[in-house]
This record gives structure tokens, sequence and C-alpha cells, in this order.
């Protein structure tokens, strides 16, 4: 009789495997889930994801002599969020291509781990959860060491550090003012609040990565940037020093700063577009030039909707404006379908890795035979001609459909 699979899970979803032991998921197999568990107690002895793999050790053990069993732990990120589960996921998925386990048991310290749980289980079914609660002294159970251990969360210490601080510095900036404070604290919790701060976030990343000196695009970076400062500080003096209403100080400072404001994104935007070819992304080109098209469209409306309200306009403009704006949309999908490589064989193909439909690596593209219609993917048994029709482009890799 065929014992049951299952497979034994450890999430550390803050990802302080990788962190502090330069360790990343999947982590499979009894001798290694050992090592990593000593590697980060060697670390960190305070860290609970040590006690929690230790914890799965043992429940793998246990589990071992009914069932045909299998122990792993994923890791996540430190910003948790989206690409804490997203890594958490993809990390899953691969152990299932590796170990297709009917059910799992979930070990974990009770604290955010747990919000993994419905993830987990839309792959397949969770047969049970353990949680791994430290014995400690009374001393530690004190409060100062639990705010200690909270502080070390980036997440809390932005919320317990950061908010303090974004206070006192519009308190530095403008002294007399507490609207200006309440301002940029309302703005700042608004982030948090809507996760607009993860985002961001993750655009200066992106940002920081693709940029360098010896690319062309860093001139257009450069510009955006100073651009941006000078015409943000162009708006907040017109609006200071403005004796109109305060209604039309707003929309006269925002009139003044719409140019420069999506100039500045449409630099942007070059810039991305030249590091697509430096860093073999140039699939996405039509996706960039989608929104470079959407944000003239911006423009154009919010523009002109602006000078209706502070009366230098009519409406006849206005709706020219937004026939404008239409047509340069339909233009949009038209240059966007000339740039969709992803059923196409072109040279932008060169470099990427290839997959099969189940998710397995097989190799990456060598060659590109633009008239005959094919790719060469060179392999570990050596190269091999793709047809087209047979392969479509997902999210940067080539995947086969045969």
């Amino acid at each position: 009789m065929t014992r049951k699979k299952i497979v034994v899970l450890c999430v550390d979803r803050d990802g302080d495997l990788e962190k502090k032991a330069r360790l990343r998921g999947p982590i499979i197999g009894k001798k290694d889930n050992l090592r990593a568990a000593s590697k980060l107690a060697l670390k960190d002895p305070e860290d609970s994801d040590v006690n929690s793999i230790f914890g799965a050790l043992k429940e793998y053990e246990v589990l071992r002599e009914r069932y045909d069993v299998e122990i792993a732990s994923l890791t996540g990120h430190p910003r948790l969020g989206v690409e804490a589960d997203t890594r958490v996921l993809e990390q899953f998925d691969l152990l299932l291509r590796k170990f297709p386990a009917t059910g799992f048991v979930l070990v974990t310290d009770g604290r955010e781990d747990d919000v993994v749980i419905p993830l987990l289980q839309s792959r397949i079914p969770l047969i049970s959860k353990k949680t791994i609660v430290v014995k400690q002294a009374r001393g530690l159970e004190s409060t100062y060491y639990t705010i200690k251990e909270a502080l070390k969360d980036p997440v809390f210490s932005m919320i317990f550090f950061g908010i303090p601080g974004i206070v006192l510095i519009a308190f530095f900036i403008n002294p007399l003012n507490l609207r200006f404070i309440a301002f940029i604290l309302g703005l700042y919790l608004l982030l948090k609040g809507t996760t607009l701060d993860l985002k961001i976030y993750g655009w200066i990343r992106d940002f920081i990565k693709a940029f360098s000196f010896e690319r062309i695009s860093f001139v257009f970076y450069l510009t955006a940037i100073f651009l941006f400062i000078f015409g943000l500080w162009d708006g907040i003096r017109n609006f200071i020093f403005s004796e109109q209403k305060i209604f039309i100080r707003f929309l006269s400072s925002l009139d003044v700063f719409y140019p420069i404001l999506f100039t500045t994104i449409i630099l942007f935007l070059v810039g991305r577009i030249i590091d697509l070819f430096y860093m073999k992304k140039a699939y996405k080109l039509d996706e960039y030039f989608n929104y470079v098209i959407a944000t003239v469209v911006v423009w154009i409306i919010l523009g002109s909707a602006t000078k209706i309200f502070l009366g230098v306009t009519d409406l006849t403009n206005f709706l020219l404006n937004v026939g404008i704006s239409l047509l340069l949309i339909v233009l949009m999908y038209f240059f966007g379908f000339f740039l969709d490589v992803r059923e196409r064989v072109t040279k932008m193909l060169l470099g990427l890795p290839v997959f099969n439909k189940q998710g397995l690596f097989l190799g990456k593209v060598v060659e590109v035979e633009k008239e005959r219609g094919k790719i060469v993917l060179e392999t570990k048994e050596g190269k091999k001609k793709i047809s087209k029709g047979e392969f479509r482009l997902e999210g940067g890799k080539v995947v086969l459909s045969v």
C-alpha cells in the first residue's frame, strides 16, 4: 500500500533566514534544515525561527514512521506583505514539483507566519498546525524585553521612530504652522494605510538597481530628479506667497507644477526604456510605451480641467483636449501591438531562460533565427531548435507550449 505523502513546513515569512544566515528557501530535507537552524542560531540565538525549525524537525521524525514525509523551510521578505507572500508561494510551488505532497503540517512560532495558511491551502490541504511556544525566564518576559524585540522589526520601528521623526522634521521646516505638520503626518499615514509606501519603496529599489553612470539613462534620471526638485520648490513658493484664496492658490500651484511633474515622469520612463535593453527586458517595451502615453493623457486632461476652475479656458477647449486624449489612447493600442513580442521571434529573446509547461528549467535562448521563425535553446543535452507557435513569452521567460 502506498503511503500518504506529507510535507512538514516551517515558514519564515519575515525572511530572517536570508537576512541573518544568507539562506533562501525552499530549504528541503532534514540535513539542510538542521544546518539552517544551526547557522541561524549562531547568528541570532534569540530568533524564534530557530525553535520553529527544530520543532519541525521533531515533527518530521515522528511522522516519518507512518508516512512518506519531507521537511522544508520557506522564506519570505523583511517588508512582509505582497512581496513576502509571493516569495513563499513561489517556493511552495517549487517544493511541490520536487515532492508532490497531498497535505502539509505547519510548524510556526504563532506570529505573522500564520497569515500564509490560506495561501498554502490554495495548493494542498492543511492537515495539522503546531505552534512552538518557547519557555522563558520571568525576567525575559518583562515589558522592556518585549518592546526591545518589537523594535528590531523594521515594520514596528518605522512606526515607533518614523512618525515622531516626521513630526520633528516638519516642525523644523515650519515651526509655526501646525497645519503643515498635520499635512506631512497625514500623508505618511495615508501611504502606510494604503500600502503605497511599499510600492514607492519598490520603485526606489528598482531605480537604484537600474541606476548606472555607464548608461545613457543616467542623464535622463539625473535631469528628472533635479527637474522635480526645482518644480516642487516653485509650486510650494507660488502657494505660500500668493495672496489669492486658498483654493485658487492650490490650483495655481498645481498648474505651475504640472509641466514639471509630467516631464519628470516622462524623462524617468525614457530612462527605464533605455535600461530595458541593457537588462535584456526589451519585451516590456510595449508596457513602458503605454506608460508614456498614459502620462501625456493624464497631463492633458488634468491641465485643462485645472484651467477651467481657474477661469482661463472654457469647456469647449476641455472637450477638445479629451478628444485628443482619446486619439492618443487609440494610437497607444495600435503601436503597442507592434511592440508586443510575446508571440514573435526576435533578437530580444536572446539570453532569456526557457521552462517547460510544468515550470522546470530547461536552458536558455542562445540564437534567434528570425527569418525561419525559430529560436535555438541550449540544454544539458545540447542545442535544440524551437519553432514559432511552440513557445510563448511570460514575464521575462520563454515557456514551451509543447
